[in-house]
């Protein structure tokens, strides 16, 4: 459940080609610093059960 506290991420995805690279991560954490700037306390990734590099993050 999303509140004023809680910034939701959705439909990140990297090509093939660029995997392996930390690129998500680095998104990951620049959104992060973006969300605690603006002042959300929580950030949610939304992935499937099918995806273990996605939950891995």
């Amino acid at each position: 459940m999303l509140d004023t506290t809680s910034v939701d991420i959705k439909r990140m995805f990297t090509q093939l080609k660029a995997r392996g690279k930390d690129i998500a991560t680095q998104i990951s954490i620049a959104l992060e610093v973006k969300a605690k700037d603006l002042g959300y306390t929580h950030s949610i990734i939304e992935t499937g059960k099918r995806q273990p590099d996605a939950i891995a993050l």
